[in-house]
């Protein structure tokens, strides 16, 4: 299957920014209020289906 020009920018835009946003994406540390900690990561399927819906947006914008 090869790719169209719109869908290879698409997965390039995609790509850029999830880079932005992939450092942020570490362990976090929360305190529970009995003293425990609790470890969470953000989840990278969320900043995937942001990006997908920015990187749609930007080529609606362009016309592509």
């Amino acid at each position: 299957m090869t790719q169209t020009p719109k869908n290879k920018i698409k997965i390039v835009v995609k790509n850029e920014i999830k880079k932005l946003f992939k450092p942020n994406c570490e362990i976090e540390k929360i305190k529970r209020s009995d003293g425990s900690l609790e470890f969470r990561s953000c989840k990278m399927s969320e900043i995937d289906n942001w990006a997908d819906s920015v990187a749609k947006k930007i080529l609606k914008d362009l016309d592509l």
